[in-house]
């Protein structure tokens, strides 16, 4: 992605959250995206085919960000390393407004989603089996369930402390990725 394109990515990407604070998803229009961001509805037709598609952009965004960062600190990319699940908790704090919009309207799925994929493809080679697959799956609806309680629940926990009970849970099974 460009950095212009970047640049209206995340404008428009950060009036749909602002809107998403004052009405359910199904009720904003692009017209009101477009307006709130302070770009043209052209703009928005150029980089955008649907409200979903500003979430999915911006979440992989995000993602993709979040990739450079543990490819840049660690010695192995895996969620399953406690310096990356921890990051994972520095993403969401950064990110609260994204995350509790999506998740009180119903749409945390996208993040859900994006973090299977993004474990998926950090953790898994194609010699992985299928038990291997729903592990971590599984590992990743895990992360997603306690980072969304976090959020949800106003940050309170320590995000250390979490993490580490992640691992914990999940070290054994997961230790030869």
């Amino acid at each position: 992605m460009s950095n212009a394109n970047t640049f209206f990515t995340e404008c428009i990407a950060k009036a749909l959250i602002e809107l998403l604070k004052e009405k359910p998803f199904s009720s904003i229009s692009i017209s009101e995206i477009t307006q709130k961001a302070g770009v043209s509805r052209m703009t928005y037709y150029r980089n955008f085919s649907s409200k979903e598609d500003i979430l999915e952009k911006y979440i992989n965004s995000i993602f993709d960000n979040y990739h450079k960062e543990v490819y840049a600190n660690a010695k192995h990319a895996s969620y399953i390393r406690y310096e990356n699940v921890l990051l994972g908790f520095e993403y969401f704090r950064r990110y609260k407004d994204l995350a509790a919009c999506l998740l009180t309207n119903n749409l945390g799925w996208y993040i859900r989603d994006a973090m299977i994929r993004s474990e998926l493809g950090l953790s898994l080679t194609s010699e992985n089996d299928r038990q291997s697959r729903y592990l971590f799956v599984a590992y990743a609806n895990t992360i997603f369930g306690v980072m969304s309680e976090w959020v949800i629940s106003g940050m309170q926990d320590d995000p250390k402390a979490l993490s580490k009970m992640i691992c914990d849970i999940y070290q054994d099974k997961l230790r030869r990725y």
